[in-house]
């Protein structure tokens, strides 16, 4: 396969699998060092697990593989990461049996970043990769 081929069908790949993902909703958050080595969830005045609103999403990364992390606003993440102890970075979860999920942050210039962490990384199945148009 050459080279301008390769290179279109990654671009595609990472187009479909970034904008397919994108839901909005709800995440717990919880605070942990980068290595993941200790965590706990971060909590309000009234002992409540603190939410954020945002949306999921996948980075695409080498072969079909992905990273998912939560979007939010650049105010919103630095809101909830400033509860957190020093050396414990905010971290997205949906339950405390899911994976290592990072947070996108969106700066109010249009500009995102990813928040330091610790995350999982994913494989697509059979199925996704051939939804994707790549079967």
């Amino acid at each position: 396969m050459d080279l301008i081929k390769k290179s279109y069908l990654g671009l595609a790949f990472a187009a479909c699998l970034t904008h397919s993902t994108a839901n909005a909703s709800w995440a717990n958050v919880y605070c942990a060092k980068e290595d993941g080595s200790d965590w706990y969830w971060l909590k309000d005045v009234d002992d409540n697990q603190v939410t954020i609103s945002g949306f999921w999403g996948r980075y695409p990364l080498a072969n079909f593989k992905y990273a998912q992390y939560f979007s939010v606003y650049k105010w919103e993440y630095k809101d909830v990461n400033d509860q957190c102890k020093d050396d414990y970075v905010a971290q997205p979860a949906t339950s405390d049996k899911s994976g290592w999920y990072i947070f996108q942050i969106y700066s109010p210039y249009g500009d995102t970043y990813y928040a330091p962490g610790k995350y999982d990384i994913y494989e697509l199945t059979a199925n996704e990769i051939c939804n994707y148009g790549f079967c």
